[in-house]
C-alpha cells in the first residue's frame, strides 16, 4: 500500500502502470489483494500490463519481457509507473528502462536488498521507492519465536511485521547497504 500510495502521488492520481507479479506464492497474494483493492479506488490508474514468472533467472527474465512492453508502448506517458510485487522483478524492470532510456518511467516495488540499494542509489534511477521488512529483523524474529516455542512458552500463532519504506530521495548520495539503512530510514532496522 506505501507504494501503490507513492506511486499516485508522484502521478498526481493519473498513470497507466505496469504490473509485475505471479500468483501461487502467499506474500504475492496478499499484494495482489492490497493492488486490487488500490486500483477499485484509483479509477484513474489504469494497469496497461500485467506478467510475472519466478524463475531461476527472474531478473533476467523479467528484463527481457519489459523490454518488450516497452517496444509495445513505446510514447512518452503510454507507461507512467511499474509496479513490482518483489525486488527480484524490479531490478529486471530498472534494467530493462535503463537501457531503453525511458527516464519517463518510475518503479515501484516490494523487499530490499543491498543490490536493490545500489540501483536505487544510481544517479536517474528509475527506481524510487521500496517496501520492505529488513531481512536481519525477519532471522532475529524467527529465532526469538523458535526459542520460545522449545522453552515451553506458547508465542502467538501469527507474528506481523510492519514494513518500512524505502524513497530513494531520503537515501544518501554514497552507498549504502541493509546493514546502514536504519541512519537515513526510519523503522529500518
Amino acid at each position: 500500500e506505501m507504494t501503490l500510495n507513492k506511486l499516485k502521488e508522484d502521478s498526481n492520481g493519473k498513470a497507466n502502470i505496469v504490473k509485475i507479479w505471479v500468483a501461487g506464492f502467499a506474500p504475492m497474494e496478499r499484494r495482489q489483494v492490497a493492488y486490487k483493492e488500490f486500483l477499485t479506488n484509483n479509477p484513474n490508474i489504469k494497469e496497461v500490463a500485467a506478467f510475472g514468472a519466478a524463475t531461476q533467472n527472474t531478473a533476467l527474465d523479467t528484463q527481457a519481457q519489459m523490454e518488450a512492453i516497452l517496444k509495445q508502448y513505446p510514447n512518452k506517458g503510454d507507461i507512467t509507473a511499474v509496479w513490482a510485487a518483489w525486488d527480484e522483478f524490479a531490478k529486471g524492470a530498472v534494467r530493462a528502462i535503463e537501457q531503453a532510456g525511458r527516464n519517463d518511467i518510475k518503479v515501484y516495488s516490494i523487499d530490499m536488498s543491498d543490490e536493490d540499494l545500489q540501483m536505487m542509489q544510481k544517479e536517474n534511477s528509475p527506481w524510487v521507492a521500496s517496501e520492505a521488512v529488513d531481512p536481519t529483523d525477519i532471522g532475529r524474529i524467527q529465532v526469538r519465536y523458535l526459542y520460545q516455542k522449545i522453552n515451553g512458552e506458547n508465542p502467538s500463532d501469527q507474528v506481523v511485521l510492519e514494513p518500512v519504506f524505502v524513497d530513494n530521495e531520503k537515501l544518501p548520495n554514497t552507498t549504502v547497504t541493509t546493514n546502514e539503512l536504519h541512519e537515513y530510514i526510519e523503522g529500518w532496522g
